[in-house]
């Protein structure tokens, strides 16, 4: 404080008071000041514990039973009022005057029924005055100067590129402080949407004297209306004041661009539908959810790891665990969103096969073909990570239903041909064989299995029976013992089958002229990417040691006798733990998650070394990282058991897993069938080039089909720009605010201040868009 009040502004005219100082407590928060609800159930961890892992894994068996529900925890930080939003505070004044505000409550004895404890916080600062985050964050700022909105710079600059300059800086002080990027987003959002709410009022003067003149129960009759259209139903009343429409359209439109909000989702929709309308029916639905927070990239950019380039991680003693990486991937959510954001510019770029930076397709196309065009949404999934769903326009596809009949009936090959472009692009099949395994129990020479019908407990959620856990569903039986198997136990005993005995395996050696040719090709990509900051002699020097070793082969981050014999006691686990059914384990408890060899091959970037593996070994890694990845887990996870038009209620997978075994590939009314055979009813469809490049969960759906199919489409536009933010109380959050805005206007006028009808409607455009945006949740690297 002495340093800040004698170098920093915001800071001259703080009193500071020594035996107040003394008398405060070593914890940062007081005792109080955070309200906890306690005696909350042992297992609240194991509710709604979904999405646990890339594909949606869920958590203990009895997951949602009404035993195990527990009570809401509700933590409120309180605020009190000052004379002036910039006079200097007594902080002990501020201290009695929080403590006498604090509602002390004793916890309900039964912790399943919610208990609320309803705060409010009054205003001590201008959210939106300069300085305001200088005042916040004086340990970022000490000197008081270089905050986002300083006004005092010789050359001006954007507060939105000084966030992200400061957030990108090496230091990572910005980053990865607890609240600075999360009160920036938050500012910045709002900024845009009072922006917007303002010049919505100046251009339209039309609209002041009838919004302002808009009374509760014109505002009730509005939102009721609203309500029925967004649910299909006709308008409940007939006769409204159209100033509310106009007032509820402008509020969608300031809304809209509030960064992370429902509105901004709904207005992207209207681009997916201009899109379609322009290029037709999409021809692809793909969704991908990039490694961000169990990579070895990921600890290098937010400094977990102390290497000069990721060449230099095959030196490394020790590789950080799961938690440790995901531990820091929560700290430094910039560095989340950085590897996201260059895995889809990859994706896009080179799997799409589209330029971003000039608008058009590559001339090469990509891996779906030559693309006309693509939609893409950015969504939050249950884990606080990322997803992107996408919609591909594939030049040659019909434009319509019609036009697909068309040719469906003109053309004999034409099933043939669409056919043969999905299974180059995606598979349902593991590249290695699950049928050719030997029994476990009879280890017949010649095996032989027969599929059995899927019982009708494979597609609800497996609950425990007296106290014993669920197995897994019995798929299969051995022709020559009848050892009843599941489809996990193949796939099990297939991966162990082909598990090379030495990791990392004897790669080629290269000559010395191929290194050189790696190095070359490595140096161009550097100048690529680094712009007018190259160096090629440095850059050059600084990546040919580490890697030529890599390329090498020389050395390697474990290969010594402890990984070695870390590698056989791991197999001899898997080996153990491989029966005909397994009990349930949780998925992140599972061997095979587990495994060293699959937790090298899931967290190392790709690399060059990738591509000299021998082919036995390639397809051994694809099988490795579908099996975990591309899985869909047989006891479900919570989202499975939503109402859909696929199941008859909501007890059932809604995605039909185990999926229908496919022995020859068609196109249905609905969907087109792939090749998939005994033991991959879990396989969700994936493309092996995707899982080796980018090690990630993802889906490949191909929308080219007949009537039925254009309902998945215009599903799939829909579902790509859905609300992410539920919001159960709608119309009553908006009349609520309507509400307070007049109480304010009333208190207003009481003083003798009298307001004009421009001010009074910018002010309740401005305040209804807040009430509607303020509760959502965005996850940090969104």
């Amino acid at each position: 404080l002495q340093f800040y009040k004698s170098n920093n502004r915001f800071y001259a005219d703080v009193s500071i008071d020594g035996d107040l100082i003394a008398s405060l407590p070593v914890e940062d928060v007081l005792d109080g000041i955070i309200d906890e609800a306690l005696g909350v159930d042992e297992k609240a961890s194991a509710v709604d514990n979904e999405q646990a892992a890339v594909n949606g894994f869920s958590g203990d068996p009895d997951e949602g039973s009404s035993e195990h529900e527990c009570a809401y925890v509700e933590r409120s930080v309180l605020f009190t009022q000052t004379a002036s939003d910039m006079a200097p505070v007594n902080e002990k004044a501020v201290l009695e005057s929080i403590k006498s505000k604090i509602h002390l409550r004793t916890p309900r004895a039964d912790p399943a029924v919610p208990d609320f404890n309803v705060h409010t916080s009054n205003k001590i600062s201008n959210y939106f005055e300069a300085g305001i985050d200088a005042r916040m964050f004086p340990h970022l700022f000490p000197f008081g100067r270089g905050y986002t909105n300083e006004r005092g710079r010789r050359v001006p600059v954007s507060k939105l590129q000084c966030c992200r300059l400061y957030c990108s800086l090496s230091s990572r002080r910005f980053a990865q402080d607890r609240y600075f990027v999360m009160v920036s987003f938050d500012r910045f959002g709002l900024d845009r949407g009072f922006i917007n709410s303002n010049f919505s009022t100046k251009v339209r003067p039309s609209m002041h004297t009838p919004v302002a003149k808009i009374s509760h129960d014109d505002m009730r009759k509005g939102l009721e209306n609203q309500d029925s259209r967004r649910f299909g139903r006709t308008p409940k009343n007939k006769f409204v004041n159209k100033a509310v429409g106009a007032l509820l359209r402008s509020v969608e439109c300031s809304s809209s661009f509030v960064w992370g909000s429902n509105a901004e989702r709904r207005m992207h929709r209207r681009e997916a539908f201009a899109t379609a309308d322009r290029f037709g029916q999409p021809s692809l639905f793909v969704t991908i959810t990039p490694n961000v927070d169990g990579t070895i990239t990921l600890a290098y950019l937010a400094g977990g790891i102390q290497v000069k380039s990721l060449f230099d991680v095959q030196y490394l003693k020790h590789m950080p665990d799961k938690a440790t990486m995901q531990q820091l991937a929560m700290n430094d959510n910039m560095a989340s969103a950085t590897l996201f954001d260059r895995s889809i510019e990859a994706f896009i770029k080179v799997v799409v096969g589209f330029d971003k930076s000039t608008g058009r397709p590559r001339k090469t196309g990509g891996l779906f073909g030559h693309v006309k065009a693509y939609f893409g949404m950015v969504e939050t999934q249950g884990r606080g990570t990322l997803h992107l769903h996408l919609l591909v326009w594939v030049h040659g596809a019909p434009r319509s239903t019609s036009e697909y009949e068309a040719r469906f009936q003109t053309d004999l090959n034409y099933e043939a041909m669409v056919l043969k472009y999905s299974e180059g692009i995606v598979s349902n099949s593991l590249p290695i064989d699950l049928l050719q395994t030997r029994c476990k129990t009879c280890e017949h020479a010649d095996p032989k299995y027969e599929a059995l019908d899927p019982p009708l407990t494979a597609f609800e959620k497996p609950r425990r029976s007296e106290g014993v856990l669920p197995k897994e569903p019995i798929m299969a039986k051995c022709g020559h013992c009848n050892t009843m198997v599941s489809s996990q136990h193949l796939v099990r005993q297939a991966l162990l089958h082909s598990r090379p005995k030495v990791w990392p395996v004897e790669l080629p050696k290269l000559s010395q002229s191929a290194i050189d040719k790696y190095l070359d090709e490595e140096a161009a990509f550097l100048k690529s990417t680094a712009g007018k900051k190259y160096d090629p002699e440095r850059a050059h020097d600084h990546m040919r040691s580490s890697f030529q070793a890599y390329l090498e082969g020389t050395v390697h981050m474990e290969s010594n006798v402890d990984y070695q014999e870390l590698l056989a006691g791991a197999r001899a686990n898997l080996e153990e733990s491989n029966t005909a059914s397994n009990t349930y384990v949780a998925p992140d408890k599972d061997p095979f998650c587990l495994d060293p060899i699959y937790r090298e091959l899931s967290s190392m970037p790709f690399g060059p070394n990738e591509t000299r593996l021998p082919d036995e070994t390639v397809l051994f890694v694809i099988a490795t990282l579908a099996s975990v990845l591309q899985v869909h887990w047989w006891s479900h996870c919570a989202s499975c058991f939503k109402q859909s038009r696929n199941t008859r209620a909501a007890q059932m997978c809604r995605y039909l897993f185990p999926r229908a075994r496919v022995e020859v590939g068609r196109i249905g009314t609905s969907a087109i069938l792939l090749v998939r055979k005994l033991g991959e009813e879990y396989i969700n469809g994936y493309s092996d080039v995707i899982l080796r490049a980018f090690k990630c969960n993802h889906d490949i759906q191909i929308m080219i089909g007949g009537a039925e199919m254009a309902e998945r489409i215009y599903y799939a536009c829909k579902y790509t720009t859905k609300d992410q933010q539920k919001v159960e109380c709608r119309t009553a959050l908006a009349l609520a605010a309507f509400d307070t805005r007049i109480q304010r206007e009333l208190s207003t006028a009481e003083s003798g201040e009298a307001l004009s009808d421009e001010v009074k409607c910018r002010r309740r455009l401005a305040s209804h868009m807040f009430n509607m945006t303020r509760k959502q949740e965005v996850a940090g690297p969104l």
